[in-house]
């Protein structure tokens, strides 16, 4: 079983805080954060993940970009 470490406080919030169309949680019994995003007719969903909160912010930056993060 891997034990994986709490978020340093703030975390969800700085991503929150930059990125504000986007739903940021973090489930801390898989150690997996997700960015959600829903189309305005909710039609379409886009689903980010990545082990660490550093690794999630490049994929929401990449996409806010316009670039599709691997």
């Amino acid at each position: 079983m891997t034990i994986h470490p709490s978020p340093a406080p703030g975390e969800a919030a700085a991503l929150t805080g930059a990125y504000p169309g986007w739903q940021i949680e973090l489930d801390p019994g898989l150690g997996v954060w997700t960015g959600v995003r829903k189309s305005g007719d909710g039609q379409h969903i886009r689903v980010l993940a990545a082990r660490t909160a550093a690794a999630l912010g490049d994929k929401l930056a990449a996409a806010e970009a316009g670039d599709d993060p691997a």
